[in-house]
Parts: C-alpha cells; sequence; structure tokens
C-alpha cells in the first residue's frame, strides 16, 4: 500500500497529465502519449522527484521548441523526422537509456555514477533537439559537420553557429537543473555532476551529428530527387541514397543519448 501511494500513484498520475496535455497540444501521437505515460511513472519509481523533473523538462522544452516558428519549419518537417508529433518510438529513443540509467541508480543503492548517466542522457538528447528546433531557423546556410560545406537546412549531420550555440545551452539547462536539484537533496559533489553531464550530454549532441552525416539512412525521392529521411515522399517509396537502411533517425538519437551517458560517466569516474 505505501508503495501504490508514494510511488506508483503520483507517479502515473503526474505523467499521464502532461502526456494528455501533450497529447492535446499536438505534440505526442496516442501511441506516444501511452509510452511517455509508461516511461514518467517507471522513472518516477526507481527515480526521484529530480529524475522525473529533469524527464518532464525535457519533453516540455522539445514541444514548446517544436511550435516555436512552427511555419518556418514546415519544408524542413515534410523532408525529415525531426518535427513534429513524437511517437512511442521516438519517445523510447530518447528517454530508454535514461530509464535504464534510473534503474542501475535504484538497483544499486543510489550510485551518483549513475545519476550521471541519468542526467547525461537527456542532456544529450535536450541538447540535440535544442540545436534542431533552433539551429533550421539560422538565416546562414549550415555546414556539413564532415565536410565542412555547405548543405541544405535539416539535412542530418548539418551544423550551423545557431544550432551549436543551442545545442549547448541544452545541455547546460538539464545539467543546471540537476545541480540546483542536487544541491538541495544531497550532500554529493553536485557541481562536478553538472559539469560532467553537460560535457558528455554535448559531446553526444556532437556525436548524433557525425552519425547523422554518416550512416544515418538518407533517402531520395524519384518524383522531386531531394534527400530525405522519409521513406516515402511525394506518396513514392523512396531510394537508399547513402548510409545503413536499417539507421534512420531514431537510432541515431538513441546512440545520441547513450554516447552522452556513457561519455559523463567515464569523466565522472576518471575525473
Amino acid at each position: 500500500m505505501n508503495f501504490l501511494l508514494t510511488d506508483l500513484l503520483p507517479g502515473l498520475a503526474l505523467s499521464l497529465v502532461v502526456a494528455l496535455a501533450a497529447w492535446c497540444k499536438r505534440s505526442l501521437s496516442l501511441s506516444g502519449l501511452y509510452a511517455a505515460t509508461v516511461l514518467g511513472t517507471l522513472i518516477y519509481i526507481l527515480g526521484n522527484w529530480l529524475f522525473w523533473a529533469v524527464l518532464i523538462s525535457f519533453f516540455l522544452t522539445s514541444s514548446l521548441l517544436s511550435k516555436f516558428k512552427s511555419a518556418a519549419k514546415q519544408t524542413v518537417a515534410a523532408d525529415f523526422a525531426k518535427t513534429g508529433r513524437r511517437d512511442w518510438l521516438q519517445v523510447l529513443a530518447n528517454g530508454s537509456i535514461g530509464l535504464a540509467m534510473a534503474g542501475a541508480w535504484y538497483f544499486s543503492g543510489n550510485d551518483p555514477i549513475y545519476a550521471v548517466g541519468y542526467f547525461a542522457s537527456f542532456a544529450a538528447v535536450n541538447a540535440d533537439t535544442w540545436a534542431t528546433e533552433l539551429g533550421i531557423l539560422s538565416t546562414k546556410e549550415p555546414l556539413s559537420i564532415l565536410t565542412l560545406k555547405p548543405v541544405a537546412a535539416g539535412v542530418s549531420g548539418a551544423v550551423s553557429l545557431l544550432g551549436t550555440g543551442a545545442a549547448l545551452a541544452g545541455a547546460a539547462f538539464i545539467s543546471i537543473l540537476a545541480a540546483l536539484g542536487l544541491s538541495l537533496t544531497t550532500t554529493v559533489s553536485w557541481l562536478g555532476i553538472a559539469a560532467v553531464s553537460a560535457g558528455g550530454g554535448f559531446i553526444g549532441s556532437l556525436l548524433d551529428s557525425v552519425l547523422g552525416a554518416s550512416v544515418q539512412a538518407m533517402y531520395r525521392c524519384p518524383v522531386c530527387g531531394k534527400l530525405t529521411e522519409k521513406r516515402h515522399h511525394h506518396g513514392q517509396p523512396t531510394e537508399l541514397a547513402r548510409g545503413l537502411n536499417w539507421f534512420e533517425n531514431d537510432a541515431v538519437n538513441w546512440v545520441c543519448s547513450l554516447a552522452g551517458g556513457v561519455i559523463a560517466m567515464a569523466l565522472y569516474f576518471w575525473l
């Protein structure tokens, strides 16, 4: 009964309210609503209020930014799987590593290294999301992170000064939030946790761009000839132009989250 009252029911209620609000605002699909509710509930149970607050802060800011100047992003949304309503796969791609870290934190007796991994995993996906949502609004033509040659806005692996600054801000936002919460609840080195979480998150977002420019699947539309991340464009099946056919945007986001968490944990362990 204590478990129901202190963990399960509050976690479920809070997560469901937030997910329902996002669904009503068309930030989540129906499958995304279910996945976000389950993810939030489990993280509330395995972690604590701070873990849940970090998850919701990532979700709310990414949803708000996806609506920011949405009309200017319509062309990108039509060609690339980066904006719009999140489905269950996108929810898991961004949150499953955090869930695993929360579970490890719980079953290890609250070892802080897993808190580092948790915060950094969300710092990474938050950095990537902020970079995407704000970077595509840059008035300057972005460059490929690998070749430094100009590419179209929205193409995976494209970077800009605005997008890179947004990535730094996104990683710092999650890490500062975590630091503030930790300073109120624990005596561990919260400043160190925040620093390595921000660093791991930012590096993870850079790796996301590298993978997007190299191995992520990109397709070409047989009708308009454009590169796209979608398997159908203008009502026609697209053809693989580069990358691995199975390695799409959700897989890249998952690796970004994993890399952010692992890099931050390594930094925390060695430093």
